[in-house]
């Protein structure tokens, strides 16, 4: 069986806590990247406060009796690895014998970071990437003139962990594994579905997840929708529900709303449901996890359900590929629902969540048509709660 999780809108959602949650409580036994490169950051924080920072070793790579697969899609800029890799056995991490890459990854060279940058700079910071060479990698690797995790076949500690990915996921499937794949970045990031230009340089929806791997679409279970409570996003492009007031400034305190990657302070806005509606619609999304619902503890639960044209009253309730037109001709209408006070941190089941924070999540579930299996009330593995 396998099941992928993919971020419904720019990213950010906290796939990493997620993936660590689903491993230790749902049985995986092999998790694997598929497309992205560095510029994902997914942090997981363990029960004791400990914190990992992962940008290309699949999440699960923290849980026992788990192994973990970078897929083909992936570009993989061999020094970051090798950080990662280095700071996973500082910390008892046996990674060598757990982790595995595709020899058809492509490779990220200085060379990719430098024409980013340069891009970058060019442009007056247009786009407003991570800067780590990913666009310029992809770009090679489309010019069928970029180097394979295969060169390095020959070299340690490679040697130990350059597979044949397409076979190495078929022999897990054929052996009835439970698989899971871990989507990076955001939907609204994919370089055809999202908010072009305003995106990353992979295909980060459903279909990206499946050329990465090698996986054909019927040996897929479950479409896991990861959304947070509200909607944030870092770096340039359109974000119709940003609050830029107390509102959006307060959401950014009581989240810590800062890139896993960069560093950079998140953009804070209201929970977007037509984005949401597309964005489980291009994915075949069969369920939802909310993070962050904690962060809005003391705030009205406000969000928007539609967009209207002020000057043809024309409602649309779903936003589709031409962002442009959406942005430029209709604005969010919102509702809002009564908020909820004190700290759910410590909540751990849903029925001793306070009623409007049920009533939130209800609202969601019925607007979207897809029902939510999963709540977290804080960044711990613990802090996960399940619906009933």
């Amino acid at each position: 069986m396998t099941d992928l999780l993919i971020d419904l809108s720019f990213g950010d959602c906290g796939k990493g806590r997620v993936v660590d949650y689903l491993v230790a409580n749902e049985n995986y036994q092999l998790v694997c990247r598929a497309q992205g490169g560095s510029n994902a950051g997914h942090t997981v924080t363990k029960d004791d406060g400990t914190q990992f920072k992962l940008h290309l070793i699949p999440s699960g790579i923290l849980a026992d009796n788990v192994r973990c697969l970078i897929g083909n899609g992936v570009v993989i800029n061999v020094d970051k690895l090798s950080s990662e890799i280095e700071g996973l056995l500082k910390a008892g991490v046996s990674v060598f014998d757990k982790l595995r890459i595709s020899s058809s990854a492509h490779l990220l060279t200085e060379v990719h970071i430098e024409e980013d940058s340069e891009k970058e700079r060019k442009s007056g910071g247009k786009i407003g990437t991570t800067k780590q060479g990913i666009g310029p990698a992809y770009a090679h690797k489309a010019y069928r003139d970029n180097l394979r995790m295969e060169s390095l076949f020959n070299e340690a500690p490679w040697d130990q962990m350059i597979v044949d990915g397409y076979t190495y996921l078929q022999t897990a499937i054929d052996e009835e594994k439970k698989i899971l794949i871990e989507g990076a970045n955001g939907t609204m990031l994919d370089i055809d579905h999202g908010t072009y230009p305003f995106v990353t340089s992979s295909n980060t929806t459903v279909g990206g997840l499946l050329s990465g791997l090698g996986l054909a679409p019927q040996k897929v279970k479950r479409v896991i929708g990861l959304t947070k409570a509200y909607t944030t996003r870092v770096g340039n492009g359109p974000f119709p529900t940003e609050d830029t007031g107390e509102r959006g400034q307060q959401i950014a305190k009581n989240g810590n709303e800062f890139g896993a990657t960069t560093g950079r302070p998140r953009r804070c806005g209201y929970l977007d449901l037509p984005m949401l509606r597309y964005a489980i619609r291009i994915n075949g999304v069969t369920e939802l996890v909310v993070t962050k619902l904690d962060v809005l503890s003391g705030m009205p639960l406000k969000y928007c359900y539609a967009y209207k044209n002020p000057k043809t009253e024309e409602i649309i309730t779903e936003w589709a590929s031409d962002w442009e037109h959406i942005v430029d001709n209709f604005k969010p209408v919102y509702s809002s629902i009564e908020g909820f006070g004190g700290d759910i941190k410590e909540t751990r089941d849903y029925d001793s969540l306070p009623t409007m924070a049920k009533r939130y999540l209800m609202m969601i579930e019925s607007e979207l048509g897809v029902p939510i299996t999963y709540v977290s009330v804080g960044p711990k593995r613990n802090q996960m709660i399940k619906m009933i």
